[in-house]
Protein backbone atom coordinates (compact mmCIF):
# COMPACT_ATOMS: atom_id res chain seq x y z
CA UNK A 1 0.00 0.00 0.00
CA UNK A 2 1.20 3.69 -0.93
CA UNK A 3 -0.10 6.30 1.61
CA UNK A 4 -0.02 9.53 -0.53
CA UNK A 5 1.36 12.68 1.22
CA UNK A 6 -0.36 16.39 0.74
CA UNK A 7 2.26 18.57 -1.21
CA UNK A 8 2.60 21.95 1.18
CA UNK A 9 2.61 20.91 4.83
CA UNK A 10 2.90 16.76 4.80
CA UNK A 11 -0.89 16.23 5.85
CA UNK A 12 -1.80 12.61 4.84
CA UNK A 13 -4.60 12.77 2.24
CA UNK A 14 -7.85 11.61 2.51
CA UNK A 15 -7.26 8.58 -0.13
CA UNK A 16 -4.64 5.72 -0.52
CA UNK A 17 -3.38 4.32 -4.05
CA UNK A 18 -2.30 0.53 -4.20
CA UNK A 19 -1.74 -1.93 -6.28
CA UNK A 20 -3.56 -5.57 -5.63
CA UNK A 21 -2.73 -8.51 -8.10
CA UNK A 22 -1.96 -5.75 -10.90
CA UNK A 23 -4.48 -3.61 -10.22
CA UNK A 24 -4.34 -0.40 -9.02
CA UNK A 25 -6.98 1.03 -6.60
CA UNK A 26 -8.06 3.85 -4.78
CA UNK A 27 -9.70 3.68 -1.58
CA UNK A 28 -10.51 5.57 1.88
CA UNK A 29 -7.32 7.31 3.95
CA UNK A 30 -7.22 9.84 6.77
CA UNK A 31 -8.91 13.18 6.70
CA UNK A 32 -8.24 16.88 8.35
CA UNK A 33 -9.56 16.11 11.99
CA UNK A 34 -8.23 19.71 13.17
CA UNK A 35 -10.88 21.27 11.43
CA UNK A 36 -13.84 18.70 12.57
CA UNK A 37 -17.18 21.37 13.34
CA UNK A 38 -16.00 24.48 11.54
CA UNK A 39 -17.67 25.58 8.61
CA UNK A 40 -15.72 26.42 5.19
CA UNK A 41 -16.50 28.90 2.62
CA UNK A 42 -16.36 28.95 -0.94
CA UNK A 43 -17.08 31.56 -4.00
CA UNK A 44 -17.69 30.21 -7.27
CA UNK A 45 -17.19 32.04 -9.83
CA UNK A 46 -20.18 33.63 -10.35
CA UNK A 47 -19.60 35.24 -7.01
CA UNK A 48 -22.50 32.91 -4.83
CA UNK A 49 -20.60 31.66 -1.88
CA UNK A 50 -21.88 27.49 -0.76
CA UNK A 51 -20.99 26.88 2.37
CA UNK A 52 -19.79 23.44 3.88
CA UNK A 53 -19.03 21.47 6.82
CA UNK A 54 -15.06 21.71 7.25
CA UNK A 55 -14.55 18.07 7.47
CA UNK A 56 -16.70 17.59 3.82
CA UNK A 57 -14.40 20.01 2.26
CA UNK A 58 -11.18 19.07 3.45
CA UNK A 59 -11.49 16.33 1.01
CA UNK A 60 -10.04 18.07 -1.55
CA UNK A 61 -6.70 18.63 -0.63
CA UNK A 62 -6.69 21.91 -2.03
CA UNK A 63 -9.11 23.28 -0.02
CA UNK A 64 -7.53 21.12 3.27
CA UNK A 65 -4.21 23.01 2.51
CA UNK A 66 -6.03 26.23 2.22
CA UNK A 67 -8.00 25.58 5.36
CA UNK A 68 -4.71 24.06 7.50
CA UNK A 69 -2.64 27.43 6.22
CA UNK A 70 -5.44 30.25 6.40
CA UNK A 71 -8.17 29.05 8.83
CA UNK A 72 -11.79 28.36 7.83
CA UNK A 73 -12.90 32.16 8.41
CA UNK A 74 -11.65 32.93 4.78
CA UNK A 75 -13.79 32.32 2.20
CA UNK A 76 -11.82 30.62 -0.74
CA UNK A 77 -12.20 31.91 -4.35
CA UNK A 78 -12.77 28.65 -6.62
CA UNK A 79 -12.28 29.14 -10.51
CA UNK A 80 -15.83 26.82 -11.24
CA UNK A 81 -18.78 27.42 -12.16
CA UNK A 82 -22.10 27.46 -9.54
CA UNK A 83 -23.37 24.22 -10.90
CA UNK A 84 -20.35 22.40 -11.03
CA UNK A 85 -19.79 23.88 -7.78
CA UNK A 86 -22.69 22.19 -6.35
CA UNK A 87 -22.27 18.71 -7.85
CA UNK A 88 -19.09 18.91 -6.22
CA UNK A 89 -20.65 19.44 -2.98
CA UNK A 90 -22.73 17.22 -3.18
CA UNK A 91 -20.40 14.58 -3.14
CA UNK A 92 -17.97 15.94 -0.53
CA UNK A 93 -20.82 15.96 1.75
CA UNK A 94 -22.25 12.41 0.64
CA UNK A 95 -18.62 11.01 0.85
CA UNK A 96 -17.95 13.07 4.33
CA UNK A 97 -19.49 9.89 6.10
CA UNK A 98 -19.07 7.14 3.74
CA UNK A 99 -15.82 6.08 2.13
CA UNK A 100 -15.14 6.07 -1.69
CA UNK A 101 -14.96 3.64 -4.39
CA UNK A 102 -12.17 1.71 -4.79
CA UNK A 103 -11.97 1.36 -8.81
CA UNK A 104 -10.67 -1.33 -10.09
CA UNK A 105 -8.44 -1.01 -13.13
CA UNK A 106 -8.20 -1.78 -15.86
CA UNK A 107 -12.06 -1.18 -16.10
CA UNK A 108 -13.71 -4.30 -16.89
CA UNK A 109 -16.56 -3.42 -17.78
CA UNK A 110 -18.58 -0.38 -19.08
CA UNK A 111 -20.55 -0.40 -15.78
CA UNK A 112 -18.98 1.35 -13.02
CA UNK A 113 -20.38 -0.85 -10.19
CA UNK A 114 -19.23 -3.67 -12.02
CA UNK A 115 -15.43 -1.72 -11.59
CA UNK A 116 -16.47 -0.95 -7.69
CA UNK A 117 -18.36 1.97 -7.78
CA UNK A 118 -20.65 1.95 -5.17
CA UNK A 119 -24.29 2.18 -6.24
CA UNK A 120 -24.53 6.36 -5.08
CA UNK A 121 -21.31 6.94 -6.52
CA UNK A 122 -22.60 5.35 -9.94
CA UNK A 123 -25.23 7.21 -9.68
CA UNK A 124 -23.49 10.50 -9.09
CA UNK A 125 -21.07 9.91 -11.95
CA UNK A 126 -24.34 9.38 -14.07
CA UNK A 127 -24.52 12.69 -15.52
CA UNK A 128 -24.24 14.69 -18.70
CA UNK A 129 -20.87 14.14 -20.72
CA UNK A 130 -19.87 18.35 -20.38
CA UNK A 131 -20.85 18.19 -16.44
CA UNK A 132 -18.10 14.81 -16.21
CA UNK A 133 -15.23 16.45 -17.98
CA UNK A 134 -16.09 19.60 -15.85
CA UNK A 135 -16.06 17.70 -12.51
CA UNK A 136 -12.70 15.93 -13.90
CA UNK A 137 -10.88 19.09 -14.00
CA UNK A 138 -12.60 20.43 -10.74
CA UNK A 139 -11.28 17.07 -9.35
CA UNK A 140 -7.79 17.70 -10.83
CA UNK A 141 -7.84 21.25 -9.66
CA UNK A 142 -9.29 20.65 -6.25
CA UNK A 143 -7.13 17.78 -5.35
CA UNK A 144 -9.98 15.39 -5.22
CA UNK A 145 -8.60 11.78 -5.68
CA UNK A 146 -11.61 9.96 -5.32
CA UNK A 147 -13.75 11.63 -7.28
CA UNK A 148 -11.02 12.31 -10.29
CA UNK A 149 -10.96 8.48 -10.15
CA UNK A 150 -14.51 7.94 -10.47
CA UNK A 151 -15.12 10.67 -13.38
CA UNK A 152 -12.17 9.37 -15.10
CA UNK A 153 -13.41 5.75 -15.16
CA UNK A 154 -17.20 7.45 -15.89
CA UNK A 155 -15.46 8.98 -19.44
CA UNK A 156 -13.81 6.00 -20.13
CA UNK A 157 -16.84 4.21 -19.82
CA UNK A 158 -18.41 6.63 -22.15
CA UNK A 159 -16.03 6.57 -24.97
CA UNK A 160 -14.62 3.28 -24.97
CA UNK A 161 -15.32 0.88 -27.76
CA UNK A 162 -16.15 3.47 -30.47
CA UNK A 163 -15.08 4.61 -33.38
CA UNK A 164 -12.53 7.80 -33.39
CA UNK A 165 -15.18 8.93 -36.60
CA UNK A 166 -18.11 8.74 -33.94
CA UNK A 167 -16.28 10.20 -30.97
CA UNK A 168 -15.73 13.13 -33.53
CA UNK A 169 -18.88 13.72 -34.13
CA UNK A 170 -20.19 13.26 -30.61
CA UNK A 171 -17.95 15.39 -29.12
CA UNK A 172 -17.71 18.08 -32.33
CA UNK A 173 -13.60 17.32 -32.70
CA UNK A 174 -12.75 17.89 -36.09
CA UNK A 175 -9.94 16.31 -38.09
CA UNK A 176 -7.41 18.27 -39.09
CA UNK A 177 -4.31 16.06 -39.78
CA UNK A 178 -3.94 15.47 -43.48
CA UNK A 179 -4.90 12.08 -44.73
CA UNK A 180 -1.22 10.56 -45.29
CA UNK A 181 -0.26 11.60 -41.18
CA UNK A 182 -3.46 9.65 -40.43
CA UNK A 183 -3.14 6.48 -42.60
CA UNK A 184 0.82 6.67 -40.72
CA UNK A 185 -0.75 6.95 -36.89
CA UNK A 186 -3.43 4.39 -37.71
CA UNK A 187 -0.58 1.85 -38.95
CA UNK A 188 1.32 2.93 -36.21
CA UNK A 189 -1.78 1.82 -33.50
CA UNK A 190 -2.54 -1.02 -35.19
CA UNK A 191 1.11 -2.38 -35.27
CA UNK A 192 1.53 -1.48 -31.75
CA UNK A 193 -1.24 -3.53 -30.86
CA UNK A 194 -0.27 -6.57 -32.17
Amino acid sequence: RIRLVARPNGTVMSGECYEVQGETKWGPGASASSQLGKRVSIKCQEGDIIELPADAACISLRIQSLALENGCHETFQIPLRKTVLEKLSEYLLHHRTHSCSEIRTPLRSDSLQECGATRWDASFANVEKDLVFDLIAAASYLDIPGLYMLMSARATCMTSGRSAEKLQKEYGFSNDLPASEESALRGLFVNGRE
